[in-house]
């Protein structure tokens, strides 16, 4: 049975049919390194579901991530097509989000500040809104997507920020004439945990999405700083989904800490039961590798893997994240 078509109605997301509040719970699939290798989107991000599943980390909802040089072509877009389809036959929302398609010269994620990278390195080219654009024109009759408008935004100004996204949402809902309209999912500053400040975008037509990585303090003897100060101001006016959450190592590289993740969201559940209302989801970061839940051959949980199981079974029930 094909999903229900999704509303965002205040700080909810839900069923566009019942009304009903739809809570968000999944892993982001990243499509565009050693991890995936010769497959197609479908063939591995089924078997991303299948060894998932079988692992006992079970989703309603995927982020499909990728660099937009390396999925840009029209059998890439059929591809993605395809496993879009499978993944609504299967259940499963499906958040698109592109990342950044530039690195420094060195490979790292410097220089800083913005201002002095060349080519503006973390902010999405031409080559990332067209694509967009091209996915929402080949996907818009699907239930089941919602549109990313940037990984993470970095420590830039807002009004170049609101740009973007203004930008890039009117290109995806030109796409949608005469049908639904497009959900989008928008990232903050400070890479993806800075919401303070207005966005321009009017409420029922995005979702935020925090990535809620504590600030590290630098030394192993002193505790991270929460970053929630950042974005509760959106709690009771925008559904939010932090894609990406959990303890970062003292050089600020997600994975190392992940036994401490749990603590991460606990701190994220207790702000969210002090608040009235609102949708909030959370999505694991990422399938295989260093930082993923499971083993490059599917065979079995990371550390991460097993946090990720102890989070679902701390929270096995999505509507504690509905209030």
């Amino acid at each position: 049975q094909l999903l229900p078509e999704l509303k965002v109605d205040g700080p909810y997301i839900k069923r566009a049919d019942t009304g009903e509040p739809v809570v968000f719970k999944g892993i982001t699939i990243f499509l565009t390194d050693s991890g995936r290798g010769q497959r197609s989107i479908l063939e591995y991000v089924s078997w991303v579901i299948k060894h998932s599943n079988d692992l006992g980390i079970e989703s309603n909802s995927v982020r499909l991530s990728f660099h937009s040089r390396d999925v840009s072509s029209s059998r890439d877009l059929d591809d993605f097509k395809q496993t879009i389809r499978w993944l609504e036959l299967k259940g499963i929302y499906v958040i698109l989000t592109p990342h950044n398609d530039q690195r420094a010269p060195d490979g790292t994620y410097s220089p800083f500040p913005i201002e002095n990278a060349r080519d503006n390195y973390y902010l999405p080219n031409e080559g990332d809104k067209q694509l967009m654009v091209n996915l929402a024109g080949k996907l818009k009759s699907f239930n089941n997507v919602i549109y990313g408008i940037w990984n993470e935004f970095p420590d830039t100004d807002r009004a170049t920020i609101n740009k973007i996204v203004l930008d890039v949402y009117n290109r995806i809902l030109a796409q949608f004439t005469n049908s639904s309209t497009p959900i989008v999912l928008v990232s903050g500053a400070s890479w993806g945990r800075d919401f303070r400040g207005a966005y321009p975008l009017p409420s029922g037509v995005w979702i935020a999405d925090v990535h809620d990585y504590p600030f590290p303090s630098g030394d192993p003897k002193i505790s991270s700083t929460p970053v929630d100060y950042l974005w509760d101001e959106l709690i009771g006016h925008v559904p939010i989904i932090f894609t990406e959450f959990g303890e970062l190592d003292f050089n600020g590289a997600p994975g190392a800490q992940s036994h401490q993740d749990i603590a991460v969201i606990q701190h994220v559940y207790d702000l969210i039961h002090a608040n009235p209302q609102g949708t909030f989801g959370y999505m694991q970061w990422r399938e295989i590798g260093s930082q993923g839940i499971m083993t490059s051959d599917g065979t079995k949980l990371t550390n991460r893997g097993r946090a990720t199981l102890t989070e679902r079974n701390t929270f096995p029930d999505q509507s504690i994240f509905t209030r």
